[in-house]
């Protein structure tokens, strides 16, 4: 199943993401493993995830429910429920699927900005240069083209395309009918980061300035 059909389907089901608290990141954050769902308004860090950070958020983002150390997820809603907005903060894969041939996994690119670029079932923007937490890096907006007709990936309920596996045996999917602002960042503490902040691709322009300013408030420990 894709993760974010699960996310749509089950988006009012929330729970806390397993991760600790690292003070020297900010002596003022709220360990995030103490949270469950909404997150009230202030700052939080994470050490599960590597690298550390730490940010902020203001009235009304949640946790999601999705458990896996190579990422977490943080999801806002407008209270009508009309659109929605998430970040997703992910560790770069050894492995990605081949991207002509869904069941079949390869060797995870050197660029990754390249790596979408080139993928034949995906739509980008050209690259911008990023800056998050002070780490530079691209940024690009993807989306899903045209699949042909005997393209499909049961795991991404043959809406999308699979991008990388994930340890629960999934895969990281790009949906349908979706945009996500891609932010590669290499060197973060050592660490390569991909930062996806992704929407339905109707609301997605509108909803952009939430998490553009939780991702103001980014800080790596150990980044120079």
């Amino acid at each position: 199943m894709s993760l974010r059909q699960s996310l749509r389907t089950q988006v009012a089901v929330l729970a806390v993401i397993g991760l600790v608290a690292a003070s020297s990141c900010s002596d003022n954050a709220r360990p995030l493993s103490e949270q469950s769902g909404s997150l009230a308004p202030g700052r939080y860090i994470t050490d599960e995830f590597r690298p550390v950070l730490s940010f902020e958020v203001g009235k009304g983002w949640e946790v999601s429910e999705l458990r896996q150390k190579p990422f977490f997820e943080l999801l806002h809603e407008n209270e009508s429920g009309s659109y929605f907005a998430v970040i997703s903060f992910n560790n770069p894969p050894s492995k990605v699927s081949d991207p002509r041939n869904p069941d079949r996994l390869v060797p995870a690119p050197g660029d990754w900005v390249s790596w979408f670029q080139e993928h034949p079932y995906l739509k980008t923007s050209s690259p911008q240069r990023a800056s998050v937490g002070g780490v530079e890096g691209r940024r690009l907006d993807t989306r899903v083209s045209s699949l042909p007709g005997n393209y499909y990936s049961e795991d991404c309920l043959g809406q999308g395309v699979p991008l990388w596996p994930l340890l629960d045996g999934h895969h990281w999917c790009a949906d349908e009918g979706f945009t996500s602002r891609t932010i590669v960042l290499n060197g973060v503490a050592g660490e390569t980061v991909i930062i996806d902040v992704w929407s339905g691709s109707k609301t997605f322009e509108k909803i952009l300035p939430r998490p553009q300013e939780v991702l103001k408030t980014v800080e790596w420990e150990g980044a120079s």
